[in-house]
């Protein structure tokens, strides 16, 4: 790794096989969008002075408390367009997504279902 890689901002990628989040100029996340169980936005919070939402997505090989995919729904390139993509999922819960938003605002922490596989 050079350390233009350290220096290189976040970023989430996908296509029409999967979903990708890259940090450091690695891939840490990869998710396929046929093996997507869940979609969930999780807001951690450190003291009173942050709180980051994080899309952490299950698939059908993840355990608990490992993610297929996790990445910040924001402050990460190419957020927007995910944001975008996932929530026009068929069965995407619009309401969830502002909860979880409007806990982020707050510094409240909480997990948020936001599409669940049928």
């Amino acid at each position: 790794m050079t350390d233009q890689n350290v220096n290189e901002a976040p970023r989430v990628e996908f296509d029409e096989a999967g979903i990708a989040a890259w940090f450091s100029g690695a891939r840490q996340f990869y998710v396929r969008w046929l093996d997507i169980r869940t979609v969930e936005i999780e807001v951690i919070t450190s003291g009173e002075v942050y709180a980051e939402a994080f899309w952490a997505i299950n698939g059908s090989q993840s355990t608990p408390g490992n993610f297929a995919f996790y990445a910040p729904v924001e402050l990460v390139v190419g957020g927007d367009e995910l944001t975008a993509k996932l929530s026009s999922m068929e069965g995407f819960d619009h309401e969830a997504f502002k909860r979880a938003r409007i806990a982020e605002d707050r510094g409240e922490e909480g997990t948020f279902l936001c599409w669940r596989s049928k």
